[in-house]
This record gives structure tokens, C-alpha cells and sequence, in this order.
């Protein structure tokens, strides 16, 4: 079809009589409006369907505050009269609960046999006007045929250009683009294939005719791609960020088979694009936003359950070389997101330790397994492991220091026996002091919470019961030989302990009752 004689006139007028072009024009029609409707709903639920659609829970923090309001487009079984129906922003969003839309179905794994946007009519009469054509022109005037049919497509055209008048308001509050995205291609793809069958006739007719009014839409989900792969998100963007990536980079590919000729610099400025985007909002996970620190905790949580969900997608696009590697990048927003830590402001600096050790037991706890996947410690410049370990150990001591020097101060002195008694009396009052005020503190991680006891422990009883060796005792029951009734206020060793075992618990630790009984 490339170098194509001019129709002589008279030609053209004997197609005219034979009613070629006249049915052409006029009846033609590639696609039937209702049967692209069924086709577009079943792609549709094609794509979301199980197993290779996947929700998940990546919410690290489950409250009414932090429940995830995100909504993305789900099967919905009932009739939908139009194609256009099917589709809105944020239709059929899903119950409000934690779970979040992972990934979509993708391209390999469709289910598209019997699917034909062609009908089996329709692809006859296209048969019966090039047979026609050709019978009346003689051959090699196809190009002019193929002028004849600017309306054969006006479903498909319609379809793609309502989704064009929507690019104008493309945003991530659009979670509908990335799907529409995938459907829309899979649709032409069904189409080119059914106009490619080598076993049906006038291939290259076909061939020709495809390229003719694929070049809008293709146009339309470059377009699309482009959009997406530049979008500016927000760090409580980041699960249809990635699903809007997922989508791009599963029909890029496709894309540049529609028509290869133009589209061979798509998949390399995509990802380009896709790298800067991920890269600039990843590195801003780690900083507070308006103070509120064990939030950006909590995003940062969820932000790596989803990152490690889409490994295999941010490794398609991340560069190779370490330096500028996801690892990296990755260990910088955690170094970043500790720095946060330590820079927000809390006056108590025994509640600021207990804050921090928070805030990394529950990154850790969250998210250590998916870090070792995600964090290859022969790519990083630091083992974080150990990082953590040290900053954990730091904390802690902090807090043993500031929280209990004021007690242990009592027992530090080397006076004569009644200014010991003083002391002792003097370090129970100031222990029940410091523990009434902490024990309403919350350690959620049993783990560290256990931790933090034995640490205490470890730090106090070794100078307490030193000290309590220095009092002589009276018989066998132990009990300390104290004047007058201070003695009823004065720990045991191993009352206190008890009572530092219920330190932590949010209000629910024992109310402070010096007792010489264990």
C-alpha cells in the first residue's frame, strides 16, 4: 500500500454506481456500541478479579483516625447500559475498611478468550467491501477505500475522546486513569488482533485500516502514560501511586506493539519519569508534617508494605548502579526519618526517649523482614541492623539515667546509719514519685515494653539491695530493723521488683504499695 496510483476519475465513478463507497460511508461500522460496552465491563473484571488482583492490609496503625479512606473501582455485577457508566471517579469504591487494592490483574494473566469487539457480521461486511472494492477498481487503490470510512469507528472514538476531555483533570485524586488505562489498551489489542487474523482475508487491507484509526487512541494512552509517569503525589499517595506505576509500565509495552514505528522512545522516557517522581516522594517520607512524628511513623510503615508489595515494579525502573540505587535511597529516608525523630520537640526528655523507642519498635516490628528484602546490606553504606541496634541501646540508656537519677541519689550516701534510714525513706518516696507519673505511660510492644522492665531492674535493684545489706536484720524473717512505722514504707527487693513489672502499661500498673512481703 505505499505507492499508490491516483484513482482515474472514471474508476472512481464505477465504484460510485456499484454502491462501494455509498456503503461504505454510510452503513459501516467496525464496532457496535453495546457489544464495546460488554467487552470494556469485562476487561474491567478481568482485571480486578482474583488471584493476580490483590488487596491487602498495609495499614500499620488501625484507628478511626488512621483508617484508610482511599477508594479504587471494583466489580460490580449488575447491568450497566452504557460503557460510560461504568466508569466514574472513584465509582464502586470499596467498604471502609483497611484493606487497600495492591495490584491489578495484569496483562499476561487476562482472560480474553471468546472477548471480540469485532462481530462476526461486521468483520464480513468489512470482507465484502474490500472483495467489492477491488472487484469494481481492480487492485492497489485500497488507499482510497480507506478514506471512505472516517465514521466506521465512531464507537471507539467516542470512547477515547470522552477519556481525552478528562486529561485536562487528570490528578492522583483519579484513581479511575490507571485502570481505564489498562482497559482501554487490552480493548484495542482485542481489536488489532481480531483485524490480523491471518487466516481471515485482506490482511494487509487490515493492517492499514488498524493504523488509520488506532493513531487517536494511541495517541490518547500515551498521552495517559506520559500523565501518570510525571504526576506530583503526596506521601499518603503512595498506594495508587504505585498502582497507577504498575499500570503504566504493564501497558507501555503493549502500546509500542500497537504501532512500533512510533513509540520506540516511550519505555525509556517513562521510566525516567516514573524514577524522578518515586524518588522525590520517597525521600520525603521520613520528614514531619505539622509535628505529627509517629504519623509520618505510621506512613512510613505503610509507605515500605506497599513499596515491598511492587519489589519487582520499582526494580524495572530504579537505576542499577548502588549509588543511586532504591536501597540507598531508602536507607537515606530512615536516616532522615530518625534525625525527625530527635529533632521534635518534647520538653520531658525521659517521655522523649520512651517516644523514640516507640517510634523504632514499631517501624521494626512492622516492617524488619520486608527492610531485609528491601535493604541488601551489601548496597548500603551503613549495616542498618546495627544502626538500630545502637540508637536503641542509646534511648534506653537516656531514659535509665534521666528517669530513675533522681532516686538512686538516695542511696548514695555514706552518712552515718540514721541519715541512711533518711535516704532510704527518702529514695521510696521518690521512686512511688517517678513510677505514679510513668506508669500511665504506653509501650505497645510487648517486646520492648519486657525489655525496658529488665532494664530497669538491672539498673536499680544491684545499688538497692547493696544498700539494704548495710541494715542489720533481726531473725529469720529478713525484715529490715527500722524505727517506728517506717518500715511499713519501705520496698523489699523483691516487692520493688514487682512493682517495676508493672510499669508501662497504660494505667493498668499496680498502684504504688511498699510492702516487705515479695
Amino acid at each position: 500500500m505505499g505507492n499508490v496510483l491516483a484513482m482515474p476519475a472514471h474508476v472512481f465513478q464505477t465504484a460510485q454506481q456499484n454502491h462501494v463507497v455509498v456503503v461504505a460511508e454510510e452503513t459501516f461500522r467496525l464496532c457496535d456500541v453495546d457489544r464495546l460496552s460488554q467487552v470494556t465491563r469485562k476487561l474491567h473484571r478481568s482485571i480486578e478479579q482474583h488471584p493476580h488482583s490483590k488487596q491487602a492490609d498495609t495499614t500499620c496503625c488501625v484507628s478511626a483516625e488512621r483508617r484508610s479512606h482511599d477508594s479504587y473501582p471494583s466489580s460490580d455485577d449488575g447491568d450497566v447500559p452504557e460503557w460510560h457508566l461504568h466508569f466514574s471517579n472513584r465509582a464502586n469504591p470499596l467498604p471502609l475498611t483497611d484493606k487497600r487494592q495492591l495490584h491489578y490483574r495484569s496483562h499476561m494473566y487476562m482472560e480474553t478468550e471468546g472477548l471480540e469487539c469485532i462481530l462476526p457480521d461486521h468483520m464480513a461486511q468489512l470482507e465484502d467491501i474490500v472483495r467489492h472494492h477491488t472487484v469494481a477498481v481492480g487492485p492497489g487503490y485500497e488507499e482510497e477505500l480507506l478514506q471512505h470510512l472516517p465514521h466506521s469507528t465512531d464507537a471507539l472514538t467516542s470512547l477515547f475522546n470522552e477519556l481525552e476531555i478528562r486529561l485536562t483533570s487528570i490528578s492522583p485524586e483519579c484513581e479511575d486513569f490507571p485502570i481505564r488505562l489498562k482497559t482501554y489498551t487490552e480493548l484495542l489489542c482485542l481489536i488489532k488482533g481480531q483485524l490480523y487474523d491471518e487466516s481471515r482475508p485482506f490482511r494487509e487491507f487490515k493492517i492499514g485500516y488498524f493504523a488509520q484509526f488506532a493513531k487517536h487512541p494511541i495517541e490518547i494512552l500515551v498521552k495517559i502514560a506520559l500523565l501518570l509517569s510525571k504526576m506530583e503525589w503526596s506521601v499518603t499517595d503512595i498506594c495508587p501511586m504505585m498502582l497507577a506505576y504498575e499500570a503504566v509500565m504493564d501497558v507501555v509495552p503493549l502500546i509500542q506493539k500497537l504501532i512500533p514505528s512510533e513509540s520506540d522512545d516511550l519505555l525509556p522516557e517513562i521510566k525516567s519519569n516514573i524514577w524522578e517522581s518515586f524518588r522525590k516522594i520517597v525521600g520525603s517520607m521520613g520528614d514531619p508534617q505539622g509535628g505529627a512524628i509517629h504519623s509520618v511513623t505510621c506512613s512510613l510503615v505503610d509507605s515500605v508494605k506497599i513499596i515491598h508489595s511492587h519489589k519487582q515494579l520499582v526494580q524495572s525502573f530504579a537505576p542499577d548502579d548502588d549509588s543511586h540505587s532504591f536501597g540507598n535511597l531508602l536507607s537515606g529516608v530512615i536516616g532522615r526519618w530518625i534525625s525527625a525523630l530527635e529533632k521534635h520537640p518534647m520538653s520531658d526528655s525521659r517521655r522523649k526517649n520512651i517516644f523514640m523507642l516507640n517510634n523504632m519498635s514499631h517501624l521494626k516490628g512492622k516492617t524488619n523482614v520486608l527492610l531485609d528484602d528491601l535493604l541488601p546490606l551489601q548496597h548500603l553504606d551503613f549495616p542498618y541492623p546495627d544502626y538500630f541496634k545502637l540508637l536503641t541501646d542509646i534511648w534506653i540508656q537516656g531514659y535509665l539515667v534521666d528517669a530513675w537519677k533522681p532516686a538512686l541519689y538516695f542511696l548514695s550516701c555514706k552518712s552515718w546509719w540514721v541519715s541512711r534510714h533518711s535516704s532510704l525513706v527518702k529514695f521510696t518516696s521518690t521512686f512511688n514519685g517517678i513510677f505514679d507519673h510513668q506508669k500511665t505511660w504506653v509501650v505497645p510492644d510487648p517486646a520492648l515494653r519486657e525489655t525496658l522492665r529488665v532494664r530497669i531492674k538491672g539498673h536499680i535493684l544491684p545499688t538497692y539491695r547493696a544498700f539494704l545489706v548495710k541494715y542489720p536484720d533481726t531473725g529469720p524473717s529478713g525484715c529490715l530493723c527500722l524505727w517506728g512505722g517506717s518500715a511499713e514504707e519501705i520496698y523489699s527487693a523483691e516487692s520493688l521488683e514487682l512493682v517495676v513489672d508493672t510499669i508501662f502499661e497504660g494505667g493498668t500498673g499496680q498502684p504504688t504499695c511498699p510492702s516487705l512481703s515479695p
